[in-house]
């Protein structure tokens, strides 16, 4: 049986004659090989999968609960707008590390019966920005006040798939893939503003053909087999990237095969060991720390790498954002600083006090916003509950108290402060550890190119 096992492995090892990376370093070449380096091989070629697969997974997993997998009445069928017409709050669920800062209008678009045409309002001078991402994360497209202004325009988004031209007048957004995360976000000026807001909503129309492609699995994170089948329907729905091509055709020996029902049925036993071995190990390890994703944008504060919201071919940080902020934009659209510590290094904590001291000239176009997160052991990030109902501090908190010079400080703790200045600029803190995320949005060059530095987070009880 072994001799067996050997046979059929020997017989597909054309496909591993090339570098692994993720520790492999060197070119397995085609000579007799012992069980380890088998073994080596296949975690390998599993693990590379992994990365590629899981923002897939993710994205895909958001797509059905939202469009097939939630109850009939929650339900948003496809190339339909669908407006969160409330700031989102702890109870929001759907997506990590979410804002409060603007409403978002959200279409799964499905562009393979045709293109769709997306009319948008005049916001004049509100920051707005219009994100097209592909099933991996991208942002193809992102449209903003930056990019575009602030007038009425009209697009025409078809797939590369799509042979015809648009219509005379509008915009044309031409997209590698069919199914397409359309998001988009507009600001809120406080709770006073929301109805402004909803009636830029009301005015946005979509148009598009009726399109029926209903999904035959389902996500699921834990068992690799089902996770393999839900990832090759979700490739299989779109043209292969180019760029994507030839490392699908080295990864297939080990399940991933877009558009394959059943690629778990084919594997050998030891593959389906390894999988079921490396599944858990892989997930948590997307959920540790690795400071090659991150740089230093200020004492304690980390941000994403350049190519955040696009990133090619690097697919193991594609999948951390997924996990830790899916739907990221582009740095020079927003950049996403995030904190664990204080600027001593220590642990955040609302057993402890801490002071932010924001400065008057933070390079900034658009908006700022500091968001307090609980962090769920799945990795994952949320508002937190609190009376006060106070999820974010930003330039346009009501009642903010500024310093002498224009600057603001912000109280991080769990319980109130006593004095009035402090009670303005309070955010309040979990009893237990927290993070925080700041939202630089329209940063300026200085912030964009890393010689800005962000102020730390200092403990003073």
């Amino acid at each position: 049986m072994a001799d067996h096992r050997s046979k059929r492995f020997s017989q597909r090892r054309t496909c591993l004659q090339w570098p692994l990376g993720f520790g492999v370093t060197s070119v397995i070449t085609p000579v007799v090989w012992g069980q380890a380096q088998r073994d080596e091989a296949v975690d390998a070629a599993i693990t590379q999968a992994y990365w590629y697969a899981f923002a897939v997974h993710d994205l895909a997993r958001v797509r059905w609960w939202a469009t097939a997998g939630g109850s009939v009445s929650g339900r948003l069928p496809v190339n339909t707008l669908g407006h969160a017409r409330s700031l989102l709050t702890a109870r929001d669920r759907g997506v990590t590390r979410p804002n409060n800062d603007t409403l978002y209008t959200s279409a799964w678009l499905d562009l393979s019966a045709g293109p769709v045409l997306l009319s948008l309002p005049a916001f004049g001078e509100r920051y707005w920005s219009l994100a097209c991402m592909n099933p991996f994360t991208d942002n193809e497209a992102c449209l903003s006040r930056r990019t575009s202004g602030g007038g009425a325009r009209t697009l025409w988004i078809a797939s590369q798939r799509w042979a015809g031209e648009p219509p005379a007048g509008v915009e044309p957004l031409r997209l590698a893939c069919d199914d397409v995360w359309m998001l988009a976000r507009v600001l809120v000026d406080g709770p006073d503003d929301v109805a402004a807001v909803r009636v830029l909503q009301d005015a946005m129309q979509l148009r598009a053909p009726l399109v029926r492609r209903p999904w035959a699995t389902r996500p699921n994170e834990q068992d690799p087999q089902r996770f393999l089948a839900f990832v090759n329907e979700a490739l299989g729905r779109n043209p292969v990237l180019a760029r994507d091509a030839e490392l699908q055709e080295k990864l297939k020996f080990v399940g991933l095969s877009p558009g394959e029902s059943d690629s778990w049925a084919r594997l050998d036993g030891p593959v389906q060991s390894a999988w079921r071995r490396l599944l858990p190990v892989l997930r948590q390890s997307l959920q540790t720390p690795n400071p090659a994703y991150r740089r230093l944008i200020g004492p304690g504060w980390m941000s994403g790498l350049d190519h955040i919201g696009r990133f090619g071919s690097d697919h193991a940080y594609r999948a951390r954002i997924a996990l830790g902020g899916l739907g990221a934009l582009p740095r020079e659209e927003a950049i996403y600083a995030s904190a664990y510590i204080d600027d001593q290094g220590a642990r955040l904590s609302g057993s402890a006090s801490y002071r932010l001291r924001v400065p008057a000239d933070l390079p900034v176009s658009g908006f700022w916003s500091l968001s307090m997160y609980e962090d769920m052991p799945d990795g994952r990030a949320f508002f937190v509950e609190n009376p006060a109902q106070r999820y974010k501090v930003g330039d346009r908190t009501p009642g903010l108290h500024r310093d002498t010079d224009g600057s603001v400080t912000i109280a991080l703790q769990a319980h109130a402060p006593t004095r009035p200045s402090e009670r303005a600029n309070w955010l309040p803190a979990p009893e237990g550890p927290f993070s925080l995320s700041w939202r630089l949005y329209e940063p300026g060059a200085a912030l964009i190119g890393r010689r800005y530095s962000l102020p730390g987070v200092q403990r003073i009880a």
